[in-house]
């Protein structure tokens, strides 16, 4: 085939060059994607970042897994790392009831009436009766007898007084002497309630249970030389004061 000239100067030759150079292009460089084309592109961008967070979610749960326990030697038992959340119990019906005094004790005023109320007449005629059997035993050993006598309750009362006393006074690391001692270092209540004699001679003999009969029932009680006074005591304690929860009708 002979190849045809064309000549730029001519308008005619122009065009048909012009249009042989359109129809060999290629369509889609003169296609309108327009919005349609942007919209659809941005889906697919977003979907796939979806899944790929949904891989990575599901991979740090078997991480999770794999590290809320521990393996057991025995390839079978876990033990969990955390401690189980404990349910809260549903609420109920208690009702709690404040300590309080009852009884008689419940009228006392003074701290007379409060300590006769554990310490009751019963008590201190026991240790009246315990103390003065062991003054028998043992008077016939004293030369002057004029501090061998037998006790009775006001003394005794007296003498816990005086016991309560050199607490009050912290007179733990005193002696006997400095507390009855007639200078100023003394203290003048304890001379006037008793000779120091007769303190140091109801420490000696103060007894809490009969000693005839204590061999037999310390071979089953270690606590036979105060168990008597101790259970009057505690059920004392008890018809006395209501403790925290309990309820009294």
């Amino acid at each position: 085939m002979e190849r045809k000239m064309y000549n730029l100067s001519k308008n005619l030759d122009i065009e048909e060059v012009t249009n042989m150079l359109l129809d060999d292009a290629d369509p889609t460089l003169n296609e309108d994607l327009g919005e349609e084309s942007e919209i659809d592109s941005h889906d697919e961008v977003e979907v796939c970042e979806v899944d790929s967070e949904t891989e990575q979610e599901g991979d740090s749960d078997e991480d999770e897994d794999v590290e809320s326990y521990y393996m057991g030697k025995d390839k079978k038992n876990q033990w969990n790392k955390k401690p189980l959340q404990k349910k809260r119990r549903e609420p109920q019906n208690i009702i709690a009831h404040l300590p309080a005094v009852i009884g008689t004790a419940s009228n006392a005023k003074t701290a007379v009436e409060c300590w006769n109320s554990l310490f009751t007449d019963d008590i201190l005629d026991s240790i009246v009766t315990y103390t003065n059997q062991y003054i028998d035993i043992i008077k016939d050993k004293f030369i002057c007898n004029r501090t061998i006598k037998a006790t009775d309750e006001i003394e005794l009362r007296a003498f816990f007084g005086l016991l309560y006393l050199a607490g009050a006074y912290r007179a733990n690391r005193q002696s006997l002497e400095e507390l009855w001692s007639k200078d100023m270092d003394g203290v003048e209540k304890f001379g006037l309630v008793m000779s120091i004699n007769r303190f140091k001679l109801l420490i000696r003999c103060l007894r809490f249970d009969d000693r005839t009969t204590r061999t037999e029932r310390k071979t089953h009680d270690r606590l036979a030389p105060i168990r008597n006074i101790f259970q009057k005591f505690v059920e004392n304690c008890k018809k006395k004061l209501l403790p925290w929860g309990e309820s009294h009708y």
